[in-house]
């Protein structure tokens, strides 16, 4: 199932999603990305995600428990209000991608 989730993470933020998950899982700690996941048509969203492992009374995994959830509006926002304004009546253009995202 990990490995799935991987190919529908966006190649630019597939190895720091992996890197987390695996940090996570050698210190115990929550892991906590961001990171775009292709959706069925295609297209891209921002998902921040937050996991934890579980490990049974000898330390053997036994699960991660975590959430996702859906930035992907605020992300957007977030890139047009930081574009430059050229000038009175121009418009701002969205990304669609964006890359450097916090991975923890």
């Amino acid at each position: 199932a990990a490995e799935l989730h991987i190919s529908l993470v966006h190649p630019d933020e597939a190895d720091q999603v992996r890197q987390a998950k695996e940090r996570s899982l050698v210190d115990g700690l929550m892991a906590s990305y961001d990171f775009r996941v292709r959706m069925p048509d295609g297209s891209y969203r921002w998902l921040a995600s937050r996991s934890i492992p579980v490990r049974d009374e000898s330390g053997r995994l036994v699960r991660q428990i975590g959430v996702n959830w859906d930035i992907h509006d605020r992300i957007v926002a977030e890139e047009v209000r930081s574009e430059p304004h050229v000038g009175p009546h121009s418009r701002r253009r969205r990304k669609t991608a964006r890359s450097g995202r916090r991975c923890a």
